[in-house]
């Protein structure tokens, strides 16, 4: 025949079945909580990743003004060349 009948608390008045449940529960809240961490330090390691694809973004922004030459544009125009024409050049040092 079949496997045995059981009832769960039926002789002892307890209810065996909750029992094992919550007893299967607080087993596997070890695992939960190592999950819950897991999935922390997860996404703290996404967090860190894009602060420093963001640094070295800033950093090679920051390679492009290393001299003054590569953000300064000197640029002179003249609507009528004839009345005025115009260079423009680094100049010394300090000039205004």
């Amino acid at each position: 025949m079949g496997g045995p009948i059981t009832f769960g608390g039926l002789a002892s008045g307890l209810d065996s079945n909750s029992i094992i449940d919550k007893l299967i529960q607080l087993d596997s809240q070890p695992l939960n909580t190592l999950q819950s961490e897991l999935a922390a330090v997860q996404a703290t390691q996404t967090s860190v990743g894009t602060v420093g694809g963001k640094l070295s973004t800033l950093g090679t922004a920051l390679s492009a003004l290393s001299t003054p030459d590569s953000f300064l544009v000197r640029d002179a125009t003249s609507s009528d060349e004839s009345v005025l024409t115009a260079a423009a050049g680094a100049g010394p040092r300090g000039a205004a």
